[in-house]
């Protein structure tokens, strides 16, 4: 069996496997990847800088992540529907 998850990515779903397990291993996941791109803002350059702000704004899920970026790169602008309920 092959679970979709939201973002497109195809995980194989084994005996004993639980969306609450597959749920919890993509915010860890994406938690290191937020960690990731904080840690290489501080050297990016001008033409860089956006391009790592996006991306820590795709895998930020938290208030505390997204206060953070908002301090950094003022707040997000709302780019459709679904980011108007934050």
């Amino acid at each position: 069996n092959v679970f979709i998850m939201l973002d497109g990515q195809r995980v194989v779903v084994s005996p004993g496997d639980t969306l609450w397990n597959l749920s919890r291993n993509k915010l860890i996941e994406s938690a290191i990847r937020f960690d990731e791109i904080m840690k290489q803002l501080p050297a990016a350059d001008a033409k860089t800088r956006p391009r790592l702000l996006s991306g820590a704004r795709a895998v930020a899920y938290t208030a505390k992540q997204r206060e953070m970026l908002d301090a950094i790169a003022g707040p997000a602008q709302p780019a459709g529907p679904q980011d108007k309920a934050r």
